[in-house]
Formats: C-alpha cells, structure tokens, sequence
C-alpha cells in the first residue's frame, strides 16, 4: 500500500491512528514525505524553497507522529525529489553534499527511500551516499528516467534492506496523456511485459540478497494498478516455483 496523500501535507495523528486502525498488524506501508521538503523551487513559481530538506521541520511533522503512532506500519518513508528544469538542477556533487546534510541526522532504525525524477543525480557517489547510511534508492518506472531493468544492471544500485520499486508512468509517456487513455482503469490497456520481466527480475535479486521488496503500482503503468499487481503476484510465483 503506497500513501501518496502525504506528500501534499503531513498527515496528523488522528489521520495516522486511523489509517493504523484499518491495516493488519504489522502490514507495512510506503508513504510519501511531504513535498515541501523535496522541492528545491516552488511548483508555481520556481523560486528557492527555503524548507527544503529542513530537518526539524521533518522530525516535527513527520518523523515524531510517524514513530508514536504508526511506526507498525512503516515500509518506508519516500522521499520523492521533483523533477527540475534547465538551471535548476544543481551540479550532482552539490545535491548529495545537501542530501547527505540531512541523511546525517536520520535516526537508526527509521527505514528511509529517495526517489529521483532527474537521472543527472543518480551517480555512483550517490548510491554510496545512500548506502553508507542505510536509505533505500527507489526504483521507479517513471517517464523521465531510465527503466527498472535499467537501474536493476547499476552495481551496487539496492542501497538497503528495504528496497522500493515504484511503476508509475513509461518512459516517454507523459501524465496527462496515460491518464485520459487509460481512464476509467478498469482494464490493463498498454502491457508492459519488459516492466513485468524487470520486476520479477528484481524480486529474485532482493530474494537473493535477503531483502524486503515492496512494489508500488499506479494505474497509469498500464491501465488498471490492480490487475498490474495480479499479473506481476502470478508471475514471480510462476518463477519461484519453476
């Protein structure tokens, strides 16, 4: 179960224990931090945002409601960096000296993922980055970067022992467009068997290696995120039997 909700606002105690209230014990989610935290400029305006990676403001609004009253059902926390354009991005080396700021004062034992939209910043140094601080990097099938399998053949690319795939939108694709096709996601309408293949793929390295999987599936991957989830449970256990 993905919480994306999150993202646009941190979600308070009350929203917290309800959505706890409702979940198996132990079931674990992955849940979006808010994007102000993650946006270096502004949505609309594109000006510097001053609260990006603000690490107080994070353990205030996150990371203390979080740990006292859903930490049962934390996968991890997703840390979903926006894309930037043109001039904004920063030089790679400046973007992990900023991430690596605030990496530093992660508390052991909180399970945490960055998810990149710009493939400039996924360098070698920033997967060991990540590593050397026990943070997942997302592997997400996204529009703008490369895919799965892609990131999958990237030594050293599963940073943690929670590893986080997120299939969103085909590389090529744009939001807008999948989503006035594939409305009302109701059917798979666009397969994407190499997906599929690198997803089970990659459940056979993390089963290897003895690491947690958890597969986020939205309905623009190919039409209906449901029946995305059924073909892709079908085949790794096609696989795991075979």
């Amino acid at each position: 179960v993905g919480i994306d909700r999150s993202y646009y606002a941190p979600l308070d105690r009350e929203t917290l224990r309800r959505y706890a209230a409702e979940l198996p014990a132990g079931f674990p989610c992955v849940m979006k931090v808010f994007g102000e935290l993650t946006s270096l400029v502004h949505p609309r305006t594109r000006e510097p945002n001053p609260l990006f990676l603000e690490f107080d403001r994070f353990e205030r609004d996150v990371l203390a409601p979080v740990s006292e009253v859903f930490a049962d059902h934390v996968g991890a926390l997703v840390f979903e960096f926006s894309p930037l354009r043109g001039r904004e991005l920063p030089a790679a080396a400046a973007f992990e000296d900023r991430l690596g700021d605030f990496l530093r004062r992660l508390p052991s034992g909180v399970s945490c993922a960055v998810e990149l939209r710009n493939r400039q910043l996924l360098t070698h140094s920033y997967l060991e980055l990540l590593r050397s601080h026990g943070v997942g990097h997302v592997l997400n099938f996204w529009e703008r970067m490369p895919d799965i399998g892609e990131q999958l053949d990237i030594p050293g690319v599963l940073t943690s022992g929670v590893v986080v795939a997120r299939l969103l939108i085909a590389p090529g694709e744009r939001y807008e467009e999948r989503k006035r096709a594939f409305e009302p996601f109701d059917r798979i309408v666009a397969p994407q068997e190499k997906m599929r293949a690198d997803v089970a793929r990659l459940s056979e390295a993390c089963a290897l290696l003895g690491k947690v999987l958890l597969v986020i599936v939205n309905n623009k991957a190919e039409g209906s995120s449901p029946l995305t989830v059924h073909a892709l449970a079908e085949r790794i256990a096609r696989a795991e039997a075979s």
